[in-house]
């Protein structure tokens, strides 16, 4: 677990690397933008969990109105 590396770069690119005898590396484009410091991973039995909260868009389920245009 230690030697998987997991990176988000800018806001929404997911990095994914190894160091050691294996060395692997992946990019991976996401379909949305996401928030960094949310990245969460779990490493168990062979299988990598990562979870990524959305970033949350200017017009959320809180404010569902429409920006007046004029």
């Amino acid at each position: 677990e230690a030697n998987i590396v997991c990176e988000i770069q800018g806001e929404d690119v997911l990095q994914l690397s190894t160091t050691g005898k294996k060395k692997y590396a992946k990019e991976l484009l996401l379909p949305a933008k996401v928030d960094p410091k949310s990245l969460e991973r779990n490493y168990t039995n062979g299988v990598l969990e990562i979870k990524l909260r959305k970033k949350s868009c200017l017009y959320g389920k809180q404010n569902r109105q429409d920006p007046k245009v004029p």
